[in-house]
């Protein structure tokens, strides 16, 4: 059994997830996660496991799309979190290279997502 435990199936088109799906099953790869970048990406992810066994999805928010965690954000991240098909939070972590503006906004999602 393998495993692909972090990738974005999200970003592809219908026809080439389909292609990169097949490609893994061809390599025996059983289970791939899928990770969130961010709420809308989370939750397509989600709508992907759910139409394909062998995936598994991620919600999490990704310190380059940080936004403060507003009870609004925490309660849409809580929901997508708690469905059948997420196997992780991620996602997450903390990034000031591409947006140090952001730090302390980071620093405070963060804290929320390992919750």
């Amino acid at each position: 059994m393998l495993s692909d435990s972090h990738c974005h199936l999200d970003i592809y088109p219908p026809e080439e997830l389909t292609r990169v799906l097949a490609r893994a099953s061809a390599n025996n790869v059983d289970v791939i996660v899928s990770m969130g970048m961010e709420l809308e990406s989370s939750a397509e992810n989600i709508r992907l496991a759910r139409s394909h066994e062998v995936v598994l999805a991620a919600v999490g928010i990704h310190p380059w799309n940080a936004v403060p965690p507003s009870p609004e954000v925490r309660r849409q991240l809580y929901g997508l979190a708690r469905k059948e098909q997420v196997a992780a939070i991620g996602e997450i972590g903390l990034d000031y290279v591409r947006n140090p503006e952001t730090k302390e906004i980071q620093k405070d999602l963060l804290r929320y997502e390992l919750s």
